[in-house]
């Protein structure tokens, strides 16, 4: 079923429905169930300016009647993601956008420039990833330092999107500075914080609960993102915000 075209900023998509990165691949494997030019867009896994392993195994587990993922944004990088699975995205004729990651404002910058001239629609810019920089947690948790990704991710003229956390009181102000910066779009969640036994729909990160522990190294405690049903309410909560 075709729907109207959509206006995000100055990105015209071809309906309100897209995928949300890392549920979808980093290409057109959906391409097998539908079409894909009929999608509002398809945003692909998150990708860094180098080939990243993600976490070593195991990386999903049962958690009562949920998941846990601990997947790490495993990735080709972005260079060869234009070569191998951009080709086909652009052949189904999607509208194609990027998420990139980076654990430095430079690696965002670096991630962004990989992408410039790509056949692309919008870069989005997952803001959640932690900041090795020697400050503080993930950039989505700071409003200086979100601002500091969008502009370093400047350096392509694609119009960008920025993927911020709802668990954080700066959420408001944080928007508020990136649309200073003069970002395209927000999209969420990437983050959630729960607590013990709480259920909730959307791949999300949780700190500090659940783990999930590696039966072969019970000393070994992996930090996972929980797939569950309540999150939605987030999710409501963060856009009315």
């Amino acid at each position: 079923m075709k729907h109207g075209t959509v206006s995000v900023g100055a990105v015209e998509l071809n309906g309100p429905v897209l995928t949300a990165a890392g549920t979808s691949g980093l290409g057109a494997e959906l391409g097998e169930y539908g079409d894909l030019a009929e999608l509002g867009g398809v945003v692909v896994k998150s990708l860094a300016a180098f080939a990243w392993a993600g976490n070593p195994a195991p990386r999903v587990a049962s958690w009562g009647d949920s998941m846990l993922n601990s997947v790490g944004l495993s990735g080709p990088g972005v260079d060869a993601w234009r070569r191998d699975y951009l080709p086909a995205l652009t052949q189904a004729n999607a509208r194609t956008i990027a998420s990139i990651w980076g654990r430095s404002v430079q690696e965002f910058a670096d991630a962004a420039a990989g992408l410039d001239g790509a056949e692309i629609c919008a870069i989005e810019i997952n803001a959640s990833c932690p900041n090795l920089e020697g400050r503080t947690g993930i950039f989505a948790h700071s409003a200086s330092l979100t601002s500091e990704i969008v502009a370093a991710a400047k350096v392509t003229g694609c119009p960008l999107w920025v993927k911020l956390s709802p668990n954080t009181p700066e959420l408001v102000a944080i928007a508020e500075g990136v649309a200073e910066v003069v970002v395209d779009g927000a999209t969420g969640h990437q983050d959630a914080n729960l607590p013990r036994g709480v259920g909730g729909g959307e791949p999300v990160r949780v700190v500090p609960e659940p783990l999930l522990v590696d039966p072969l190294e019970l000393d070994r405690e992996i930090r996972g993102g929980a797939v569950v049903l309540g999150i939605e309410a987030v999710g409501l909560s963060t856009r009315r915000r």
